[in-house]
Formats: C-alpha cells, sequence, structure tokens
C-alpha cells in the first residue's frame, strides 16, 4: 500500500491499539519469552553520567536526555491509527504481537 501514490513525505507512527509504560512492555515480552526480565529506571544524573563515561560529547548527551525526559513525562504516548489506516486491519495489542515472535 505504502508504493501507492498519496504516501510521499507523509510520516506514520505505527502504535498499537493502547500506550503502555516501560514497565507495561517489559512484562508483556517476559511472559511471551517465558523468562523473567526487569524493568530498571535511572536518574537523569545516571544516564548522564553513564554517557559521558562512555565517551560521548556533550550535545548527543543533551540530546539522549532530552528524549528521555520526554519520554517520561509522556511525549510519546501516543495511540494513532496509521497501523489500521495502512494495512486495513487494527493493530494488536503487545502481549499478542510479541507472543507470536516467540
Amino acid at each position: 500500500m505504502l508504493f501507492r501514490s498519496g504516501h510521499n513525505g507523509a510520516i506514520y507512527n505505527l502504535t498499537g491499539p493502547v500506550a503502555l509504560s516501560g514497565e507495561e512492555r517489559v512484562t508483556a515480552i517476559s511472559e511471551a519469552a517465558g523468562k523473567p526480565l526487569g524493568y530498571l529506571t535511572t536518574t537523569e544524573e545516571q544516564l548522564r553520567g553513564n554517557l559521558a563515561g562512555a565517551g560521548l560529547p556533550p550535545f548527543v548527551i543533551d540530546a539522549i536526555a532530552s528524549m528521555q525526559i520526554a519520554f517520561i513525562e509522556g511525549a510519546y504516548d501516543i495511540v494513532t491509527g496509521d497501523v489500521e489506516k495502512l494495512s486495513g486491519k487494527p493493530p494488536r495489542p503487545l502481549a499478542a504481537a510479541v507472543r507470536n515472535a516467540f
């Protein structure tokens, strides 16, 4: 469908039917894999320190930290109809999608 006209320059956000927290995503993957997985959060200070320790330049550290702050504040918690628009089928919940991967 994307190869047909009308998509030139379009930006699509392919999402599931509901927004999930990081912990909810890890739980779905853990259950599908049949293995325990943990979910760990770090402070902005820890993140910046780890990135600096890896040798990243300050402008990259600032960019990554800004994205993480936006993530925490919910800036990426979106649900769109793009999957259904492009495929003609409703999006599957993450748990169902990852269950099929294992």
